[in-house]
């Protein structure tokens, strides 16, 4: 299995743990030898601006990827990016409590997007 880096900025939701991120995330396939992502989690009222500022959309989202654009294959780690995400959006967007499954399908999605943009550099 490759290497993944992970770093956490912000308080995980309830429930949810590094080392069950990590393991979810171990299972996404990828073609590097390392890859390394954050994972920031914000309250709903930072993801609007980032909303807003980025995306030009004047709301929360439950998720937002950003790449970076610098990352190259041929480096010993590739830095994907970083993985926004507000627990207060996700769990309105599913209109129920979230369970471990839900929280994994979301951020294995967002290194998913990640991993693409990176396949089109």
């Amino acid at each position: 299995m490759a290497q993944f880096e992970l770093e956490i900025v912000g308080a995980l939701p309830g429930g949810l743990t590094r080392e069950l991120i990590q393991r979810a995330l171990g299972t996404v396939r990828h073609s590097h030898a390392a890859i390394a992502v954050e994972i920031k989690f914000v309250e709903p009222e930072e993801m609007r601006y980032l909303n807003q500022t980025y995306r030009k959309k004047d709301e929360s989202t439950d998720i937002l990827e950003f790449p970076t654009a610098t990352a190259t294959r041929n480096e010993p780690v590739v830095h994907l990016g970083s993985i926004v995400v507000s627990a207060t959006d996700h769990l309105r967007t599913l209109g129920r409590d979230s369970t471990l499954d839900d929280w994994k399908e979301l951020l294995i999605h967002g290194v998913k997007n990640l991993l693409h943009y990176h396949r089109r550099m």
